[in-house]
C-alpha cells in the first residue's frame, strides 16, 4: 500500500484584502486610543500644558485629579450639612 503525503492544512492563511484592512483597522483603534488620551490631557491641569506626556503619566495624573475633585466634593458637602445643622440650632 503506497502512503501519500499530503499538506498541511492553513486555517491562519489570510487575503492580501483582509490583511490590509486588518492593519487599517489597528491603525483606526490606534488613532482613536491617542485621541482620547489627548482629550483627557487636556482635562487634567497638572498635564494640560506639557507638551510631551507618557500615557502612564496620564493615567496616573487623571487618577490623582479625579481624588482631589472627589475629595473636595466631600469636604463642599460636608461644610453645607454641618452649616445646615448649625443653622437649624439657632432657629429652636
Amino acid at each position: 500500500m503506497k502512503m501519500v503525503q499530503t499538506k498541511p492544512l492553513k486555517f491562519n492563511k489570510i487575503s492580501t484584502s483582509q490583511r490590509v484592512a486588518k492593519k487599517h483597522l489597528k491603525l483606526h483603534v490606534k488613532r482613536l486610543r491617542d485621541l482620547e488620551y489627548s482629550r483627557l490631557r487636556e482635562m487634567v491641569p497638572s498635564i494640560a500644558s506639557k507638551e510631551k506626556v507618557s500615557k502612564v503619566t496620564v493615567i496616573e495624573e487623571a487618577v490623582k485629579y479625579i481624588d482631589e475633585l472627589h475629595k473636595a466634593l466631600l469636604e463642599r458637602l460636608q461644610r453645607k450639612v454641618y452649616t445646615g445643622s448649625v443653622e437649624e440650632c439657632q432657629r429652636v
